[in-house]
């Protein structure tokens, strides 16, 4: 079994799949669904979410708590992410060549800029945020935060991703249903197909209260050493400040900065 890409359900292996464990597909796919709500999942929550059966995934909780990836409220019988995954992940920027390739940048568009650096990566189908970094903007935008997923057809660095990866992607990639998260979310494929032809060619992207209504963001592509599509940086915060000539002027420092690399 795997988990199916958008949601936590479990789905048949392919033959491709022989060498997946299927205990940590569930454990993997027990924790997405625990990680889904701020306010936790009941045992019956998470048993009807990813239908794994109640007394395996029992035992599993029981285990991960143990580990501490787990914690249960004793008044509520909720299970909520534990605090040994913090302890797990706190090396993960280090370790990955996207996050410290990008460290300077990224801290240097906040200070800069003033205003919110992301830091985001392909996960599937969409984009995961996995750093932030805050200007001294007088008004700081709340957006998208560290562990966010957002689809690759809106906003700044999310829509970075999508424009700047291989066409066979994109083509695969509007294919699908696309999620319209506000009035101003542009989900028609030809549409976007001409965003895209803009981005490449300017080098950046725009999300324009296309996410988030009344925020505003621009987007870069990372490239590694090898020329691979690694994620993406963006800086944005609330459309007043976003007159044409300052997207043009943050879209050209990112280009540069990320060109220098």
């Amino acid at each position: 079994m795997k988990r199916d890409v958008a949601t936590t359900k479990l789905v048949k292996p392919k033959v491709a799949d022989k060498d997946t464990s299927l205990s940590i597909v569930k454990a993997a796919a027990i924790l997405r669904e625990i990680g889904n709500s701020s306010e936790g999942r009941t045992l019956m929550e998470v048993v009807a979410a990813t239908g794994i059966s109640t007394t395996v995934c029992f035992r599993m909780l029981s285990t991960l708590e143990a580990e501490r990836f787990v914690d249960k409220e004793a008044a509520t019988g909720r299970y909520k992410l534990g605090f040994g995954l913090i302890a797990l992940t706190r090396h993960t920027l280090h370790q990955q060549l996207i996050g410290t390739l990008t460290a300077k940048m990224l801290a240097d568009a906040a200070r800069e800029l003033s205003d919110v650096a992301l830091l985001m990566v392909p996960d599937g189908e969409k984009a995961l945020c996995i750093d932030r970094k805050e200007g001294d903007a007088p008004v700081i935008s709340l957006g998208t935060h560290i562990g966010s997923r957002q689809p690759m057809h809106l906003g700044g660095g999310p829509f970075a991703i999508l424009a700047f990866s291989p066409d066979d992607f994109v083509d695969e990639y509007l294919a699908r249903s696309l999620e319209k998260k506000t009035s101003r979310s542009v989900v028609d494929p030809k549409k976007i197909r001409t965003r895209i032809n803009e981005a490449r060619a300017r080098g950046y992207t725009v999300g324009d209260e296309d996410i988030y209504e009344h925020l505003v963001a621009i987007g870069v592509p990372i490239f590694g050493p090898n020329g691979a599509l690694l994620g993406s940086i963006s800086v944005g915060g609330v459309k007043p400040r976003y007159t044409e000539k300052r997207i043009k002027e943050v879209g050209e420092w990112l280009v540069a900065k990320a060109r220098s690399l």
